[in-house]
């Protein structure tokens, strides 16, 4: 939750950090049912500042920055119910940085870094209980 409210603060800062500028809301596409799927959010100049993705319950699926039209800074990924999936970086449009990944319990499966998209570092794996299951060393971070 705690990371949920830093990431929603995050964006609102994003929006209101260019003084007057007002955000232009832009649903991309949507389901049969008529509730949007993914829509993106612009600033006056039509630049690309954010995005969110819908499951078709009207949950968020996914959401996050942009800048130069590819991801950037934090992204959160939930799950049908709500609860954070997942949590990253992008640098660029790719992963770097810290990663974890959840199960639907609410219990981290997965907990790492990346730099440029690849895996890198000490990542660490657990079961569904909380209790760690390996660790694999995918090398260094540099």
């Amino acid at each position: 939750m705690k990371i949920r409210l830093f990431l929603i603060l995050s964006i609102l800062l994003v929006f209101f950090s260019c003084g007057n500028n007002k955000l232009t809301e832009k649903v991309v596409n949507t389901f049969d049912n008529g509730q949007p799927a993914k829509v993106y959010y612009y600033n006056q100049s039509d630049q690309l500042v954010a995005g969110k993705e819908y499951y078709e319950n009207g949950f968020i699926k996914m959401e996050g920055s942009f800048a130069n039209d590819v991801r950037e800074g934090d992204w959160i990924a939930y799950f049908p119910d709500g609860k954070v999936q997942s949590t990253g970086t992008y640098k660029d449009g790719l992963r770097t940085g810290k990663a974890r990944v959840y199960y639907e319990n609410g219990h981290l499966w997965m907990d790492g870094y990346y730099t440029d998209d690849h895996k890198c570092g000490e990542w660490v794996f657990y079961d569904e209980q909380g209790y760690e299951i390996e660790r694999i060393n995918y090398g260094s971070c540099d």
